[in-house]
């Protein structure tokens, strides 16, 4: 297929059509200056942003196959197969970043042996790959040219992160939602939920208040949150117990004003100002109230 994609620096024109029996296209109606056009096949690289002008001159344009990478997985001492892990795509954005983990992409797979694809143009390919016992292994970075490629990746055991809730009398606190956050995922969290649970890493507690997560090398911080309180916990918080105390919401309450008078359904932003760091694992927080009448 191709279709246009942005003219004059707005998405504004809905123009699609797929490619004839020559792969040729044609488009009588185009405007006359730059458009970016983006092309995707099944099997193949997807083009995106491709600046063509209308003229009389027949463009020429090469896709790729689409990067896929197989391999096995294995122990690094006994070069056994891991009986069962996952592998998570990631974004390397080559403007020194942490690699963006898509963990909506992530899947499942068995007796070592894995096969991932990616079809959509970046600076950078990554993957990750978690297993109960093993610390995170990462591969290389990958570009977008290099076809089919076989990569094996050596695991190395390593002690998981886990501990219990509890509320502040040390009862367990189930189903608790647990998030580890690493500079490269991360939790935003508006008016005590999660706004983003399709990309964070969460676990639930059950009703022994019971958590665990694999093995990390990235650094790290836990959030809970529960009907009843939140609580934000470091490594080194962890390290020295891994009870970890719920603590109760708190409230602001107040009333807007315009002068003297009472100003209905007006917004109300409470936003929690923390210094910007790469390398820090990354919390973002606010919560939102609309004035009554």
């Amino acid at each position: 297929f191709i279709a246009a994609d942005t003219w004059r620096g707005h998405r504004s024109l809905e123009w699609r059509v797929d490619t004839d029996a020559e792969g040729r296209f044609r488009w009588e109606e185009a405007p006359a200056d730059e458009v970016l056009i983006d092309m995707g096949k099944q099997q193949y690289m997807m083009i995106r942003n491709h600046r063509v002008t209308a003229s009389d001159q027949e463009y020429t344009i090469t896709m790729q196959p689409m990067l896929r990478i197989k391999g096995r997985v294995v122990d690094q001492e006994t070069g056994e197969s891991i009986a069962k892990f996952t592998v998570c795509p990631g974004i390397d954005w080559g403007d020194g970043r942490a690699i963006s983990w898509e963990r909506r992409r992530m899947k499942s797979f068995t007796d070592g042996v894995y096969e991932i694809t990616f079809d959509e143009p970046r600076p950078g390919h990554y993957f990750r790959v978690e297993a109960e016992g093993y610390l995170p292994g990462v591969s290389r970075a990958f570009d977008d040219g290099e076809g089919d490629v076989t990569f094996d990746l050596r695991m190395k055991k390593g002690v998981g992160v886990g501990g219990t809730i509890r509320f502040a009398d040390g009862r367990p606190v189930a189903e608790a939602d647990v998030f580890l956050c690493t500079p490269s995922q991360g939790v935003f969290i508006r008016n005590g939920r999660n706004e983003q649970s399709r990309e964070s890493v969460f676990v639930r507690t059950g009703q022994d208040g019971r958590f665990s997560f694999p093995a990390q090398t990235d650094r790290y911080c836990l959030i809970v949150l529960h009907d009843k309180g939140y609580a934000e916990v470091t490594e080194e918080d962890l390290a020295k117990s891994s009870d970890v105390t719920l603590q109760a919401w708190g409230c602001v309450e107040g009333k807007v004003l315009i002068g003297s008078t009472p100003a209905p359904d007006q917004d109300i932003r409470v936003l929690f100002d923390r210094p910007y760091d790469r390398n820090a694992p990354r919390v973002q927080i606010d919560c939102r109230a609309a004035a009554d009448k």
